[in-house]
């Protein structure tokens, strides 16, 4: 009986903790359309808890063209949120020659510098903190030097399958 009780318990937290997850449909979240580049993906040792979605992080560099037929490029964090172990992106995902069309929904509270994002702190067995370690694997042929580590970059979440190669 007491298990029943506490799998129900269980249970209604999982709902309710899903049913308080930002839905994109709400008026301060509005979907938008960012074309770019794959710069680098984020090395990260955790995906998930194992109850929701897991997440793989990556920064993609939008191409925008201004009325004067300049290009200018602005890099942003991507969060990639997906359910199922073989939605995960694959590694041909990560390449900065491919040109992507993602559909995403802006997060402000996930904004990140990228000193912060490219780096993880590092302790041995007995808790003695080492060197950090660098998280970033630039894409092949990518411009490697086009970040600067104080630079914030805006947090943008995309949705499993909610990406196309475009060009």
């Amino acid at each position: 009986m007491r298990l029943a009780i506490l799998f129900l318990i269980c249970l209604f937290a999982f709902g309710h903790s899903q049913a308080q997850e930002k839905q994109p449909n709400s008026k301060s979240e509005k979907i938008v359309i960012l074309k770019g580049r794959v710069l680098a993906s984020v090395i990260s040792f955790t995906t998930g808890a194992g109850i929701g979605p897991s997440y793989e992080s990556f920064i993609f560099v939008v191409e925008m063209e201004d009325k004067i037929k300049r290009e200018s490029f602005s890099p942003v964090k991507i969060l990639y949120k997906y359910f199922t172990p073989d939605g995960s992106l694959k590694d041909e995902f990560f390449d900065y020659t491919k040109f992507y069309e993602l559909k995403v929904t802006r997060d402000i509270e996930r904004d990140e510098s990228v000193k912060s994002i490219s780096y993880v702190k590092n302790v041995d067995e007995d808790g003695k903190e080492l060197p950090p370690r660098f998280t970033l694997r630039f894409s092949e042929s990518s411009p490697i030097d086009s970040l600067g580590s104080d630079l914030v970059l805006p947090c943008y979440i995309l949705s499993q399958d909610d990406y196309h190669v475009s060009k």
